[in-house]
């Protein structure tokens, strides 16, 4: 094997928690396709989440529920947090996704190409 990963701690946790990140982004994208009219639109909403969701990560006590926080998965990586840790941002992430693909569908559907 050429490659040691036994150093990294929690590896699978880590590649979910930046899976699960790039879900909500797409999920975003999807949401701001369907209500804006130009990819300016998109690009203005999604990254608006974003950056209110890592300026809310900011805050210590909201650092924990944003998902934005799923993106610190080096920590997992070198042991100083476990996967459960993330729990709550998991449940809180994949709610938000679901959300945004259930809103995005019928305005999709109610839309004339």
């Amino acid at each position: 094997m050429l490659w040691d990963n036994s150093i990294a701690a929690e590896l699978m946790p880590a590649v979910v928690n930046q899976w699960l990140f790039g879900m909500f982004t797409v999920a975003l994208m999807m949401v701001f396709s369907v209500l804006s009219r130009s990819y300016l639109g998109v690009l203005l909403g999604t990254g608006g989440v974003i950056a209110a969701s890592y300026a809310a990560g900011l805050i210590p006590k909201a650092a924990k529920y944003v998902p934005t926080s799923l993106m610190n998965s080096a920590k997992l990586l070198v042991g100083a947090e476990k996967a459960s840790d993330y729990a709550v941002t998991l449940v809180i992430t994949v709610v938000l996704t679901v959300f945004c693909i259930a809103v995005s569908i019928p305005i999709f559907n109610k839309k004339q190409i």
